[in-house]
């Protein structure tokens, strides 16, 4: 569900807000029960984890491909917030992000 209003609202949004505080309010109410128990807090662990993360970027900067690689070397499919490309065969030059153009980097965003 987090990954959805992201990704469709964006993460700094009321519906990923409204959404994180629920998710907030469950995990606190956890740590509450787990607290009230000497058992459970004596021998649970909690162990939250998230796959990954979301940053708000312009909807305005968009990094067109063609514009830098041959198309016919590619073939990309993807949406909004994501692309998957699939380089064709031939020889390619690999760059490290230090050498990347800074309009290509994600730290530019």
């Amino acid at each position: 569900m987090i990954l959805f209003l992201g990704h469709s609202y964006g993460p700094i949004s009321s519906e990923m807000n409204k959404t994180l505080k629920e998710c907030d309010d469950y995990v606190g109410e956890l740590l509450r029960i787990i607290d009230n128990d000497e058992y459970l807090k004596t021998n649970l662990n909690v162990i939250i984890t998230s796959d990954h993360g979301m940053h708000d970027i312009d909807k305005n900067h968009r990094i067109i491909l063609e514009n830098y690689i041959d198309k016919s070397l590619f073939s990309a499919y993807g949406g909004r917030s994501f692309s998957n490309i699939f380089v064709k065969e031939g020889k390619f030059l690999f760059f490290g992000k230090s050498e990347i153009e800074s309009e290509l980097n994600f730290s530019y965003l």
